[in-house]
């Protein structure tokens, strides 16, 4: 669980692999799963990062307005 954390938390960044996602065995739905979840999580956190921007900014032109 720990190393999940930490894989999604530097996925936000850009500095994490997919290769974090395989199994040692076979299990391609368990992957497969992992790998939408992931990148689910990564749009996510995309859109939520570009929300945030944008409401630094409407901020910044408030005050100087």
């Amino acid at each position: 669980v720990e190393e999940s954390f930490k894989t999604l938390f530097w996925s936000i960044f850009g500095l994490s692999e997919v290769i974090s996602v395989v199994l040692k065995y076979d299990h391609k739905f368990i992957e497969n799963i992992g790998y939408v979840l992931y990148g689910v999580y990564n749009v996510t956190m995309v859109v939520v990062l570009l929300n945030m921007l944008i409401a630094m900014i409407n901020s910044s032109y408030q005050e100087i307005e």
